[in-house]
């Protein structure tokens, strides 16, 4: 993969028909060097200024002059530094990574945590093996540890709370509560006879119903048949 990525740094490095920067006379060590940095969101002015004093670059050039030229070359790579972003996501294995699939807010927390952990892991990694530091890495630490913690609580109050908003339980049981004051108040306005009216339409419905009432299973197609179809439905 390193190859690959040199060959095409190399080919926008001194690119046929356009001004040359000083980026062109790097040697393939420094001029992946330079990617690393700028991939991993060191300013240009910074790049610049270390290679002015690590490598001796137009040493009587301004920082801001030498910027410039990496400026230029950013804008040759970009492609390149957003694929080496989004690939590193498709290559952790994750199976929800590229596919529609739905998760709840939990999941997706704990799913965006798995990620940046493995990101984080493979950039310290990167830093042992080239020894460029990553300018952002402290933050993304401190992003994650955040995050871990938030799932963590977010666990613990599923856990508690069964899943069930506390918020949503104590509506669910206010409006309860407001529809048996309500039938309460009904049925003590009605008074005897208007309840003993009410009980006899019940049972006179709960009787026609079970006259009429037909069994019926579930097919292999997934709708409902007739086991016994009642024959009395058909009469006028």
């Amino acid at each position: 993969m390193r190859e690959l990525i040199l060959e095409q740094l190399r080919e926008r490095a001194c690119v046929r028909g356009k001004q040359r920067t000083w980026i062109s006379a790097l040697n393939d060590e420094q001029l992946y060097e330079v990617f690393l940095r700028l991939r991993s969101g060191e300013s240009a002015k910074s790049i610049a200024g270390y290679a002015q004093q690590a490598w001796k670059v137009k040493r009587n050039s301004s920082v801001h002059s030498l910027s410039q030229g990496i400026l230029k070359f950013r804008r040759r790579i970009s492609h390149l530094l957003v694929n080496q972003s989004t690939a590193s996501g498709a290559a952790t294995g994750d199976p929800t990574v590229g596919n529609e699939i739905e998760l709840d807010d939990l999941e997706s927390m704990e799913r965006i945590a798995r990620l940046q952990l493995e990101r984080i892991q493979r950039i310290m990694e990167e830093e042992q093996e080239t020894g460029i530091k990553h300018a952002a890495l402290s933050r993304d630490i401190h992003a994650l540890t955040a995050l871990i913690k938030a799932v963590t609580k977010a666990k613990e109050w599923t856990f508690v709370n069964e899943g069930i908003d506390p918020v949503k339980r104590r509506r669910f049981e206010r409006m309860q509560q407001r529809f048996a004051e309500r039938w309460t108040q009904a049925m003590d306005e009605l008074g005897d006879a208007g309840r003993n009216r009410i009980v006899k339409a019940i049972d006179s419905f709960l009787e026609e119903a079970e006259k009429h009432a037909v069994t019926v299973e579930v097919g292999e197609d997934g709708e409902y048949h007739l086991v016994e179809p009642d024959k009395s439905l058909n009469r006028k």
